[in-house]
């Protein structure tokens, strides 16, 4: 459970793990909240049982630019490197690619591959947006952040979620915008929405189609 003060209403939503997140305005009551969420269990059930995870795999794509590359050596150590569009994780023969020791540096390197791709690629996509909406903001930063693809704050730093280069740039736009559009207006009240559709007419339905992901590792084939 998370007080916003920007928060209007109660939100619920399931992460990519199982686990429900609440924010709620700062007037309303944490046993409000747990009551709205008690009576959500069957769909936070159903949401649960349609979450599917899948391990990263050698040979998938890693974001916009690269590839992951799993190579046995004879050597005992695990080790990591990025070589061109190759995130390379070295690991001993003898074990298996689902052993934990590798899965736990396989996950490291992609989050670094991300962070690379996301400070090269989409602070120049945000300027561009910026320069031609006519917004202003004072600084962009990119940050690994659990459940919300990015932020704006009353001084206009945006900071934006690694794991969002890994969207489609038709939904990466629409992140961009949506933090744009909190330069001028911070709440999500019925002037941000009439602002948003302004520069961006079909937002809200691409808002819908923002519901299918999740800030997490995806695991998409070559």
């Amino acid at each position: 459970l998370t007080k916003r003060r920007t928060s209007r209403h109660i939100r619920l939503r399931v992460a990519h793990d199982g686990t429900p997140n609440v924010s709620l305005p700062y007037w309303l009551s944490y046993k409000t909240a747990l009551t709205f969420v008690l009576s959500k269990q069957d769909w936070i059930i159903q949401q649960k049982n349609n979450r599917t995870t899948s391990e990263p795999a050698h040979g998938q794509r890693v974001g916009k630019t690269h590839f992951l590359t799993l190579k046995p050596v004879d050597k005992v150590q695990i080790r990591t490197k990025i070589i061109g569009n190759e995130a390379i994780v070295y690991h001993p023969a003898s074990l298996d690619a689902n052993d934990i020791k590798i899965k736990t540096a396989v996950s490291k390197l992609i989050v670094k591959v991300l962070k690379i791709q996301s400070e090269n690629l989409l602070p120049q996509r945000l300027e561009q947006l910026a320069h031609v909406h006519d917004f202003t903001y004072s600084k962009v930063k990119i940050s690994k952040m659990r459940s919300r693809w990015g932020s704006c704050s009353s001084d206009k730093l945006i900071t934006l979620n690694c794991f969002l280069i890994q969207l489609p740039w038709d939904l990466i736009d629409y992140v961009l915008m949506h933090e744009l559009v909190h330069t001028k207006v911070l709440s999500h009240s019925d002037k941000f929405w009439e602002s948003f559709i302004g520069v961006m007419p079909d937002a809200k339905q691409r808002r819908k189609r923002m519901k299918q992901f999740h800030p997490h590792i995806f695991s998409e084939p070559a």
